[in-house]
């Protein structure tokens, strides 16, 4: 593939290096000579040299000549680019060539391309792929190997959609390679067992159905299961959670460079069930085979043998060289299997669902819920399998940030749907809700059609038992596999209330205490220890008569060290956790103040009477409103029908100020110091001192948990001034009708919808093995809601919207600039003569739904994505890059029309800028050249025929 689609000296550089390196075939090699070849001569002619020798003598001359040549024309004006990109090419040449050796290569590409977005765009190929999974194929399952996948998925918190879909091609979809290279999962049937049922489940519903008061007490309540939730079926079957296995292509007698993963199980000594896979393989019980990675909790429970304290003393005392070398192997195969599973949640992280889709085939709710609630297997382990869960079924579509509102608070409001609310309603709080209009309430799949905020159940069961589990909260740094699993189970609950299934007041205050204990680092020690030395059973965590060993000097525990990082991360989830439980409960004082108002304007004793000429309806800012008639900081302006008086106030109501100033004042101090703002602490929830808390996260060497706890810091005591700011960008519309979409509830569903369409585009919009053929409808739904959204910000105002002072327009006006640059160009007529003045009212309605974040998602659209390793025809790939730029160019029209004569629209899309200046050439760009596929004479007659497409301007 061409990396540079623009940049022709950069092109020539990156076929010089395909061209001699040794790690290409040599068909590859000669076509990509050819490509420099054609690339130099056409530099060559535009900047007017003489080629010198004929284009049989340069094919003749061969790669190395190309190279030369091609230095010496380019060095003269680019000397510093050129000594930059051929000293790149040159290390990048050497690792990769060499990445064969036991040591050193194959690692050190890995930490550079995990940081380095640029290094992945450039080194990142399908080849290097395949030449990683043939590794792990010629020389067994190598952890290194495996960890080169994991970093290539995302950078800096940025996942790469190519590069995961990549992944899933070479490691999955790839049957030969997938038995080659993986381990994979099988579940056991129940009479399979031991025992004939299924270990898991008893821990689960017993272990775990209890939540834990608050710190200092020991009153526990139970938690009662849902009617529904995900999963029931299974769990309350007979058989119950499955049991599982693992299984791998093994042999006897290994070697390098034969088809086999590694050695079978009982050459490395491990007890096998008595079933075999429909392939032949042996299957391993999952706890049997991964103990070696916990060995201080697992080694007595799984062996019957005592853990000696370290790996050199267990191997001592083994009688034989045999089984200490199969130990050794086990523990190869463990950690190989342990980053494998990380590497599939880096596939599927930030919703890739064309790999989602695949896995959810294979690794099914139940089954991930089984691995992750099995006290017999590692932490970190199910620590993974959890990630795993929140990666395949949390973190995605129909789940939605907010609660799956558009924002918290939410800002539009109708006038007529408002009423009381009391914490104690069912709907006090945002939850998580499928309407019974929504698109997916009747899909087969429970996933998708699930309605209501008890889904994940299970997973907050776990979590509770989990948190149960850490008794007085003491966290030991040196246990890295328990400070995992808290790491995953904070994270998940993370998500869990930002998408709505922990909005219940007694859920968050069944969490905030645990919550409080994992945040507060003044319960650390360095490491826990029983009574005989050896470090802490997991069984008895933090019990009394464990001997905590603490940070000596007690500033120690702030470093940043390796073991620090699941700490801090740890701390770093809490806080989040705790920033969006206050986003819940400014969006219920916010909903209780409104209602306060509405009251007020229909009370003809308040409304009409106090304030004379005060509309009916508040439409737009409420505080604005009011402040025509008081200022509701300092003064308060009373009206009678004798006289006007004026009446200064240094704080809170004064005694015979104005009745509805008082009743406003009294009101909103209440969201904070009444029956219902009094609970909405999040230190009276979790009985912990708060401020004592966040200052100690101050102290700790990491800047994302210093920035987390600031913040929540400073918002603890912020809360009356953002709940003012929030009141000020209120939208208040008098009823729920609105153009082109019938009503509020109905556009708010359809750019959920919308949001999610866009973020899939790699599964409609791409034609091949992975996402399948192009997708008519979706593609159609997508243009088709662009149109309708451009018509609902050019709908005109209602009679009733201009009767009450709303219905703002904005006449679209030409730009002189626009005219003198395009002439009398008539398309450029007719557009103008088609445009209809913007409804600046619908405008600020858009804002506030996040209408910007869907359009701007759009612009992020990869359209030559279908170029990069897809397994299509050329015409698939043609259409793929159509219909996308076809979706580019409707979200550039929409937004402008967002932006219009609207300051506050566009410094929201001024900072996003670039990527519109990105597309300027976008239709008069040739597509990408896949030379490794091509003939010589198919590339050149694509570049001839290629025609820059009409109305690109």
């Amino acid at each position: 593939q061409r990396l540079f689609s623009s940049n022709e000296e950069s092109e020539f550089y990156f076929m010089r290096r395909v061209a001699v390196s040794r790690s290409h075939s040599l068909d590859t090699m000669a076509k990509a000579a050819r490509f420099m070849e054609k690339i130099w001569i056409r530099i060559a002619k535009r900047k007017g040299k003489v080629v010198g020798e004929s284009k049989k003598e340069l094919k003749l001359a061969g790669a190395s000549a190309f190279m030369k040549m091609g230095q010496d024309h380019l060095l003269g004006q680019h000397h510093h680019h050129v000594k930059k990109t051929v000293a790149l090419r040159t290390w990048s040449d050497i690792i990769i060539e060499q990445l064969a050796d036991p040591f050193g290569p194959a690692v050190t590409l890995s930490e550079l391309v995990g940081h380095n977005e640029v290094l992945i765009q450039e080194l990142v190929t399908p080849h290097l792929l395949r030449v990683f999974a043939e590794m792990i194929h010629d020389h067994g399952p190598q952890p290194r190997l495996l960890r080169f996948f994991k970093n290539i998925t995302s950078v800096n918190g940025k996942s790469i959609p190519a590069n995961q879909e990549a992944l899933l091609r070479v490691l999955w979809v790839n049957k030969i390679t997938h038995r080659q290279s993986l381990i994979d999962f099988v579940e056991l049937p129940a009479q399979s067992t031991p025992s004939g049922v299924h270990s898991t489940t008893h821990t689960l519903l017993n272990g775990g159905a209890c939540a834990i008061g608050k710190k200092g007490t020991a009153a526990e309540r139970a938690v009662v299961p849902p009617k529904q939730y995900l999963g029931r079926e299974v769990i309350t079957s007979a058989e119950g959670l499955p049991s599982l296995g693992v299984t791998w292509y093994g042999l006897s007698e290994w070697a390098e460079y034969n088809d086999a993963l590694y050695f079978d199980a009982e050459t490395l000594g491990l007890d096998v069930y008595p079933l075999r896979t429909p392939s032949d393989d042996l299957i391993v019980p999952v706890e049997e085979f991964c103990w070696v990675l916990e060995p201080e909790r697992l080694c007595h429970p799984l062996t019957g043998k005592s853990w000696p304290g370290s790996w050199a003393d267990y191997l001592a005392g083994l009688p034989t060289d045999d089984e200490r070398l199969a130990i050794e192997r086990h523990r190869q195969m463990a950690d190989y299997f342990l980053l494998q599973i990380q590497v599939f949640m880096a596939m599927v992280e930030n919703r890739s669902y064309n790999v989602i889709r695949h896995f959810q085939e294979v690794f099914s709710y139940p089954l991930l819920i089984s691995l992750c609630s099995n006290e017999q297997l590692p932490f970190q382990i199910r620590a993974a399998c959890l990630d795993l869960v929140q990666g395949l079924y949390v973190d995605r579509y129909p789940q939605a940030p907010n609660c799956g509102r558009p924002s918290l608070p939410e800002l539009v409001w109708v006038h007529s749907l408002i009423e009381p609310v009391s914490l104690t309603d069912h709907h006090a709080l945002p939850r998580f809700k499928l309407d019974e209009g929504h698109k997916l309430r009747h899909m087969a799949d429970p996933v998708m059609s699930f309605n209501n905020d008890q889904k994940f159940f299970l997973v907050r069961l776990l979590s509770l038992n989990f948190f149960k589990d850490l008794g007085d909260g003491t966290v030991a740094h040196s246990d890295v596999p328990r400070n995992a699993m808290l790491r995953a189970v904070l994270s998940i609950n993370a998500s869990l209330i930002s998408f709505g299934f922990l909005s219940d007041y007694q859920k968050l205050l069944d969490l905030a205490a645990p919550l409080a204990r994992a945040l507060d680092g003044r319960l650390d020690v360095a490491s826990m220890h029983s009574a005989d030395g050896n470090d802490a059973d997991v069984s008895a965590f933090a019990a009394p008569e464990l001997e905590k060993l603490a940070f000596d000097p007690p500033s120690k525990r702030f470093r940043s060290t390796d073991t620090s990082v699941a700490i801090t991360s740890a701390k770093a989830e809490c806080i989040d956790i705790f920033a969006a439980m206050m986003n819940l409960f400014e969006h219920f004082r916010l909903e209780k103040i409104i209602a306060v108002y509405k009251d007020c304007f229909d009370s003809p004793q308040i409304g009409r009477d106090v304030v004379p000429g005060m509309p009916p309806r508040m439409h737009i800012n409420i505080p604005h409103e009011l402040e025509k008639h008081w200022d509701l900081s300092h003064r308060a302006r009373h009206t009678s029908r004798k006289q006007e008086a004026l009446v200064k106030v240094k704080f809170g109501p004064s005694k015979g100020m104005c009745p509805l100033h008082e009743h406003l004042y009294t009101s909103f101090e209440g969201l904070f110091i009444g029956d219902d703002g009094s609970k909405l602490d999040i230190g009276k929830m979790s009985n912990t001192n708060m401020d004592a808390v966040l200052l100690d996260c101050l102290m700790y060497d990491d800047d994302a948990l210093f920035e987390r706890a600031m913040a929540l810091l400073y918002r603890k005591y912020q809360r009356r001034g953002n709940l003012l700011q929030k009141m000020n960008q209120v939208i208040m519309q008098d009823d729920e009708r609105l153009p082109v979409f019938n009503s509020l509830e109905i556009l708010e569903a359809e750019l959920q919808n919308f949001m999610y369409e866009i973020r899939t585009y790699a599964v409609w919009g791409v034609a091949n093995q992975i996402s399948g053929p192009l997708d008519d409808e979706v593609f159609e739904e997508v243009i088709t809601m662009h149109k309708k959204l451009k018509k609902f910000l050019e709908a005109p105002p209602t009679e009733k919207e201009l009767a009450s002072g709303k219905g703002n327009t904005i006449r679209r006006a030409s730009s002189a600039m626009g005219g003198a640059l395009m002439g009398s160009d008539p398309r450029v007529n007719q557009m103008q003569a088609e445009q209809h003045p913007i409804n600046r009212d619908y405008q600020e309605i858009s804002r506030a739904l996040n209408l910007h974040k869907c359009l701007l998602e759009v612009l992020r659209f990869d359209y030559n994505i279908a170029y990069k390793g897809s397994v299509a025809t050329k015409e698939e790939k043609a259409a793929s890059r159509m219909r996308l730029l076809a979706t580019v160019t409707e979200a550039v029209q929409l937004l402008a029309c967002f932006v219009q004569s609207n300051s506050s629209n566009q410094d929201l899309i001024l900072p996003q800028i670039d990527r519109v200046f990105k597309l300027r050439n976008v239709y008069n760009e040739m597509p990408p050249i896949e030379f490794a596929n091509n003939s010589e004479e198919e590339e050149e007659e694509e570049e001839e025929n290629f025609k820059p497409l009409e109305g690109s301007t």
